[in-house]
C-alpha cells in the first residue's frame, strides 16, 4: 500500500514539473514574440516594454578638424619650435628650414631687379633726350620755315624791281647793264629761296627721324619697365618659395606627430611620398561619430540632441546635437554615417575615445 501512494505521488510530481516547464515555454516564446513585433512595427502585445525614446549606437570621438603639416621645398631642419602635446595657434611657427641654394637664388634675383630698375632709368633718360632732340630739329624747322618767307619776300622784291627797269630800259631810259645786274639779283634771291626751300625739306626729314627715335626710345622704355616687372617677379617667387621654409598651424589646435628633429634633411613634398613632419588636430570641438542601423535611420533628424558617454569617463555624460549626416547608407555595413557636434572647453574628450552616443527621438519619433 505504501508503494502505491509513492508511486501515485511520484507520477503526480512529475507531471506538475512538466505543466510548470509547458507553461514557461509558452510565456517565453509569448515575450518573444512580442519583442519580434515590436521591432518589426508591429503592434505590441499586452504587457511588452514601451517604445525606445532613444537611438543608442557605438560612437566614436574625433577631432573637428586634422592635417599633416608637410614640407613645400627641400631642405634642412635649422629649428624645430613644438613637440607633441604643444597647443598652438593658427600661424604659429612650427619649425625652420634652411635652404642654401634659395639663399643665393634670392640674391641674384635682387641683383636683376636692381639691374632691371637701372635700365628702367636709363631708358626714360633716352625718351626724355629723344624729345628734346625733336624738340630743337622742330625748333630748327620753324627757323629755316622763316627763312623761306624772307627769301619769298626778296624774291617778289626783286622780280617787281627786274620788272620796272626793264621797262626802263625798253624805253631806253636806263642802260643794259642795271638790268644786267637786275636780273642777277633776281636769280641769286631765286636760289637762296630754292636753298631755304631745300633746308626746309631736310628740316622735316630731321623731325621725322628724330621721332621715330622718341617711339624707340619709348619702346625701349617699355621693354625695361617689362624686364623690371619680371624680375620683381621673381623675386616675389622666390621670396614665397622661402617662405615655405617656416613650417606654420593652418588652425589652432594641438599637434600629436611629430617625426623630424633639427638637422634632419626633408624632401619636398611636391612630386614624392613624404612622411609627415607634424600632425595637427583641432580640438576645441569635436565630431561624434555613429553608424546607424538602416532600420533606425530615417529616425535622424538634423539638430536632434545627442548624449554621449564614453568608457573613460562613465558616468559623466556630455550633450550635444547631430550636425550632419552621410546622406546615403554604407553599401557594405547598411549603416548612416551621422556626425554629432560639441565643445569640449575643459580638455576632458579626447579624440580616439570610445562610447555610447544617445539620439533623443521626438514622442511622434518614438512612437512609430
Amino acid at each position: 500500500m505504501i508503494q502505491r501512494i509513492s508511486s501515485s505521488t511520484a507520477a503526480v510530481v512529475v507531471q506538475t514539473v512538466v505543466c510548470c516547464i509547458m507553461a514557461m515555454e509558452f510565456i517565453a516564446s509569448a515575450e518573444r514574440l512580442a519583442n519580434a513585433q515590436t521591432r518589426q512595427g508591429g503592434p505590441p502585445s499586452v504587457g511588452s516594454n514601451p517604445p525606445p525614446s532613444a537611438i543608442t549606437q557605438p560612437a566614436q570621438v574625433q577631432p573637428y578638424e586634422q592635417t599633416e603639416i608637410l614640407a613645400k621645398a627641400s631642405g634642412f631642419v635649422s629649428r624645430v619650435h613644438v613637440d607633441i602635446g604643444d597647443k598652438v595657434e593658427k600661424d604659429q611657427l612650427l619649425a625652420d628650414l634652411w635652404i642654401p641654394e634659395m639663399d643665393e637664388e634670392r640674391l641674384i634675383r635682387v641683383a636683376s631687379v636692381e639691374e632691371a630698375a637701372a635700365a628702367v632709368l636709363q631708358m626714360k633718360a633716352a625718351v626724355e633726350a629723344a624729345e628734346s632732340l625733336v624738340e630743337a630739329a622742330s625748333a630748327k624747322l620753324g627757323e629755316v620755315q622763316a627763312r623761306v618767307a624772307q627769301y619769298e619776300s626778296d624774291v617778289d622784291f626783286r622780280r617787281d624791281e627786274y620788272n620796272r627797269i626793264a621797262q626802263l630800259v625798253s624805253k631806253e631810259a636806263l642802260n643794259q647793264a642795271l638790268l644786267d645786274e637786275k636780273r642777277n639779283q633776281l636769280r641769286s634771291a631765286q636760289s637762296a629761296l630754292a636753298a631755304a626751300k631745300a633746308a626746309v625739306a631736310s628740316a622735316e626729314a630731321n623731325v621725322k627721324v628724330e621721332q621715330a627715335r622718341v617711339h624707340l626710345a619709348q619702346a625701349n622704355f617699355a621693354h625695361a619697365e617689362a624686364q623690371r616687372k619680371l624680375a620683381e617677379a621673381d623675386l616675389k617667387k622666390t621670396d614665397v618659395l622661402m617662405s615655405y621654409a617656416q613650417l606654420r598651424a593652418p588652425f589652432a589646435g594641438l599637434i600629436t606627430h611629430r617625426s623630424v628633429d633639427t638637422g634632419a634633411f626633408v624632401g619636398s613634398a611636391v612630386g614624392n611620398h613624404s612622411e609627415p613632419l607634424f600632425t595637427l588636430y583641432r580640438v576645441d570641438r569635436l565630431r561624434i561619430v555613429v553608424d546607424i542601423p538602416e532600420s533606425q535611420a530615417p529616425l535622424i533628424q538634423l539638430g536632434q540632441r545627442a548624449t554621449l558617454v564614453v568608457d573613460a569617463l562613465k558616468p559623466k555624460s556630455f550633450r550635444g546635437a547631430v550636425r550632419r549626416t552621410a546622406g546615403v547608407l554604407d553599401t557594405r555595413t547598411r549603416t548612416l554615417r551621422v556626425e554629432a557636434e560639441l565643445d569640449s572647453p575643459s580638455g576632458e574628450l579626447w579624440p580616439g575615445m570610445f562610447g555610447s552616443l544617445a539620439i533623443e527621438l521626438s514622442p511622434n519619433q518614438a512612437r512609430r
